[in-house]
């Protein structure tokens, strides 16, 4: 769609190969097993790919090609889970966590409010956790607009606070 010039930009958590299209770093987020606080996993530092085996896993989509989980850490390692669901609501998924049907591997950052119940918990995915870099993506071309750069830089700002200068948005 950006080559299309149906849009000026996109966050994604991929690189997009192509060079007609700039990629910037926007943020890394972290992504973490949700399990309620009765789960076996809920006192290991860490959970690998082989612990997924016997469980039911949440996902947000198919297919799982996709899933930062299996591309990075399930599909290297050949594990499969027991069971594979999609729900993309995360109230429904947190619910359905909570009731011991399933894991998901959820980014630290949407499930914290959830952790207030203190019937749930995170758990590190991998001895060295497990990352995603999120991109901003525009055509790339010299002369791009000031008010595309602007709010390029607000989103760094606001987003992965990493603020280079006072940016005024303006109509």
């Amino acid at each position: 769609m950006i080559l299309e010039g149906k849009l000026d930009i996109a966050i994604a958590y991929e690189k997009i190969d192509n060079p007609n299209i700039l990629c910037s770093e926007l943020l890394t987020d972290e992504l973490v097993a949700l399990v309620p606080k009765n789960h076996p996993w809920a006192n290991k530092p860490y959970v690998q790919a082989e612990d997924f085996a016997n469980e039911q896993v949440i996902i947000h989509s198919f297919p799982l090609e996709s899933v930062v989980l299996f591309r990075q850490v399930l599909i290297p390692e050949n594990v499969s889970p027991k069971n594979v669901i999609a729900i993309q609501v995360t109230e429904a998924v947190v619910d359905m966590v909570r009731a011991n049907m399933g894991v998901q591997v959820i980014t630290r950052w949407i499930v914290e409010p959830y952790l207030r119940d203190r019937g749930l918990t995170v758990v590190p995915v991998t001895k060295k956790g497990l990352f995603r870099t999120w991109y901003l993506a525009t055509l790339n071309r010299p002369d791009s607009p000031q008010y595309l750069e602007n709010f390029k830089e607000h989103l760094r700002c606001n987003i992965a606070g990493a603020c280079k200068s006072k940016v005024l948005l303006s109509a």
